[in-house]
């Protein structure tokens, strides 16, 4: 069973996707965030597994919470070497995360 993040902690989460993974954020061009309430609002039922958002990752960019870890990923034909470093910046920012938030996340694959 998929267990709920609290509304703060999935907030934080979609930080961590504007700052480090280029997720689009547009509140800065003034406009209500649908994308971030419907990401906040699944991740906290309970019925997250992944999320698209795109950005520098492509179309395949998504955040996903699976077998106990939170991470970002794209389709193996988009990561060359800025999408490498994205992804690495960006999953150790959401362990650091997680490990405040629930304590040392379960080893990578």
């Amino acid at each position: 069973m998929r267990q709920p993040i609290p509304e703060d902690v999935a907030n934080k989460i979609y930080d961590i996707l504007i700052e480090h993974a280029g997720c689009y954020d547009p509140t800065k061009k003034g406009r209500e965030d649908h994308t971030r309430d419907s990401f906040v609002h699944n991740a906290s039922e309970g019925t997250w597994t992944e999320f698209r958002f795109g950005g520098p990752l492509g179309f395949g960019g998504k955040v996903w919470s699976n077998a106990g870890r939170w991470y970002v990923n794209c389709y193996p034909e988009d990561r060359k070497a800025l999408q490498k470093k994205i992804i690495a910046e960006t999953n150790a920012a959401l362990d650091k995360l997680f490990e405040e938030t629930y304590g040392e996340p379960p080893p990578a694959w």
